[in-house]
């Protein structure tokens, strides 16, 4: 399950239509999912603002906007066939299928750490990424002591133990 939201930029910020929509569904809508942005402005900067602002609105709500990203400017915008150009269409569809990609990493998360996969009330799946954090780092400790053992034992050649990054490496 997944939103893609687009807007215009109006004075800085998304559409107030689209905020009061988001405020009348509330988290309990967005709660963990992923979430693509486009916004429509006049050249330059323009749209940056509405991104950022659609991006904080929905941290807000607990969803989960993609890295991705995308301002759609007049110039790409196909008049005469009422559509994108070739190259703006592309780029909208790199990111819808990111984000499928983010929707469906809900999935294969579930097997792996059902305690961060969230199932909403219609079946679909959302993840927490927040959660992943301290499953994480504990997984990353448990490797290291597996590595330590494995060089005691003499079962990493020094050419392998140069090339495994520990903790100390990452300044863990």
């Amino acid at each position: 399950d997944a939103v893609l939201l687009l807007s215009p930029e109006y004075h800085s910020a998304m559409s107030g239509a689209l905020k009061n929509t988001i405020d009348f569904l509330s988290s309990t809508q967005f709660l963990h999912k992923s979430v693509g942005l486009i916004a429509m402005a006049g050249g330059g900067k323009g749209g940056i603002n509405c991104l950022n602002n659609m991006r904080t609105v929905m941290r807000g709500v607990y969803a989960n906007a993609i890295p991705r990203q995308l301002v759609l400017d007049p110039s790409v915008f196909d008049y005469d066939r009422d559509g994108l150009t070739k190259e703006a269409a592309e780029q909208v569809d790199g990111l819808i299928e990111e984000l499928k990609m983010y929707a469906r990493i809900a999935q294969e998360v579930k097997e792996i750490l059902p305690q961060v996969v969230h199932e909403e009330l219609d079946g679909m799946y959302s993840v927490a990424y927040g959660n992943m954090v301290g499953v994480l780092i504990e997984a990353m400790k448990e490797q290291q002591i597996m590595i330590d053992e494995l060089k005691k034992e003499g079962h990493i050649s020094k050419t392998e133990n140069q090339r495994l990054f520990t903790q100390k490496d990452l300044d863990i």
